[in-house]
């Protein structure tokens, strides 16, 4: 069981998550001797590894949710240990890792209900799980190798028809600012810029969102032919080649983007240093620190940062 596990392709985060389970060191009510040891989705029984992940019937009707159908009541199993070598004779890699993100959801989902007082709500849970899962899945099943990184950063630049934007984003903890520019005009402060506030799970879909916001725009501005300008590698990267690195939580903005490009004759993406992305690297920290979300000329949306770089 374990050496299955550990050879498995899935996230980090998720391996780990299975090992806690299964070892059943996770601090369950149960396990911590509470004096109100019920579970918190059904409040039937008490909460043990077993119940919260298997047995438990609101955990019991996500897992019959998923396309296979599982039925945890039909498989007897009388440890959480089973449940481990269960998951470990599967031979359906997406089956693992979608059972993987529903104990990551549940887990999630019951200390939420805990400590930050929400509901339980099943159809969002059966949303998120799907979403994680197709996440996942995509990212196991990607077999193409994102090697050569300076044929991206050497590219020839396109031929004038196209519109340059430039991206960028600005995080702290979970919020990022998001700063688009589109480099048209002579004077920095004629430029349209467009700022935009985010919670992100991390950088690189900071960097998707604000690829996003350029991609939304210029659809607005009629631009047919776009060349998007990004100092992320990661990003430009997955975009241009259709692979997207194993990054939790980036799979649906990542899905909204290719979706997006459809809306114009020709889309490219581009890196650029970040000392050549100083306009949208300033706007999008305007945009976190301000809380912005703006759009119109540059000296009209960030004042302060249109005088700073003429």
């Amino acid at each position: 069981m374990w050496i299955d596990l550990w050879n498995s392709t899935l996230h980090p985060h998720l391996k780990l998550l299975l090992w806690k389970i299964w070892s059943d060191l996770l601090p369950t009510k149960g396990r911590l001797g509470l004096e109100d040891k019920s579970c918190v989705f059904c409040g039937l029984e008490d909460e043990s590894a077993l119940h919260l992940f298997c047995s438990c019937s609101v955990t019991r009707a996500l897992w019959f949710q998923c396309k296979w159908g599982f039925r945890t009541d039909s498989f007897s199993w009388s440890s959480i240990a089973d449940f481990g070598m269960w998951w470990a004779k599967l031979l359906d890699d997406e089956a693992q890792s979608y059972i993987a993100c529903l104990c990551d959801i549940v887990w999630r989902k019951r200390n939420n209900i805990i400590f930050k007082g929400d509901c339980c709500n099943m159809q969002a849970m059966i949303k998120e799980i799907r979403e994680r899962a197709a996440e996942m899945h995509f990212s196991m099943a990607s077999t193409e190798v994102i090697e050569h990184q300076e044929d991206v950063v050497n590219e020839p630049l396109p031929h004038q028809d196209f519109i340059k934007y430039s991206v960028d984003a600005s995080g702290l903890n979970s919020k990022a600012g998001l700063g688009v520019v589109e480099l048209s005009g002579e004077a920095v402060g004629d430029w349209w810029a467009t700022t935009e506030i985010s919670e992100v799970s991390g950088v690189l879909e900071g960097e998707l969102r604000a690829i996003r916001l350029a991609l939304v725009q210029a659809s607005l501005r009629n631009v047919t032919k776009l060349l998007v300008q990004s100092d992320s590698k990661a990003a430009v990267l997955a975009l241009r080649c259709g692979s997207l690195p194993l990054a939790w939580g980036t799979y649906p903005v990542y899905e909204s983007c290719l979706s997006l490009c459809k809306c114009f004759d020709h889309v490219i993406f581009s890196f650029i240093p970040r000392e050549e992305n100083r306009v949208a690297d300033a706007l999008a920290g305007w945009a976190r620190s301000s809380s912005s979300c703006i759009s119109g000329l540059l000296r009209d949306v960030a004042p302060f940062v249109a005088t700073t770089l003429m």
